[in-house]
């Protein structure tokens, strides 16, 4: 299996494959999420027969927390309707067109690493650490979260969350759209 996120990160590098277990080599979308302390998970937006699938993967305790012992992972899976498989397609791919590939690790945060097929057919990472909520990469990590947590039966509807990816695709696009300063 095709690890999305190649970065270099002391005692974090392992858990990419983990946290990736199961997940097909090229997604519709797909992201993985390091918090500083509380477990890694991850998600990936799958087209597989019969449909189009949410599949998650979380850590039961925070692996280095965990002193490198065995930590079991814990997976989920989810249906998606077609609106919001569409709409995640597209802001994800929109918001990785600008987003730099480098790893931007800090600490005592979250940082996230997305994925996704971009605009030419090529797959396209960004990271970004601890945005700040109101932006657009925020807004980005906050859809990134409610993914997740619809296999967990919390936060917003599909189709709420559909809304809210279209939304940030229109600011994401006005703001490419805006004249440099």
């Amino acid at each position: 299996m095709k690890v999305y996120f190649p970065f270099e990160i002391p005692s974090r590098s392992e858990v990419f494959p983990l946290l990736q277990t199961g997940f097909a080599d090229i997604p519709v979308a797909c992201c993985t999420v390091l918090p500083s302390f509380t477990p890694e998970y991850a998600w990936s937006v799958e087209r597989r027969s019969g449909g189009v699938y949410l599949f998650t993967n979380i850590m039961a305790e925070s692996h280095w927390q965990a002193a490198k012992k065995n930590v079991p992972i814990i997976s989920r899976s989810l249906r998606l309707d077609s609106e919001l498989t569409a709409a995640v397609e597209e802001v994800f791919r929109e918001a990785l067109v600008d987003m730099d590939e480098k790893d931007t690790f800090g600490i005592d945060g979250v940082t996230y690493y997305f994925g996704a097929v971009g605009t030419e057919g090529a797959f396209k990472v960004g990271a970004i650490w601890s945005p700040w909520k109101e932006s657009p990469l925020g807004r980005l990590a906050q859809i990134s979260d409610d993914l997740f947590s619809l296999t967990e039966d919390k936060g917003p509807s599909q189709t709420e969350l559909a809304t809210r990816c279209r939304r940030l695709l229109a600011h994401l696009c006005e703001m490419k759209a805006r004249p440099a300063d």
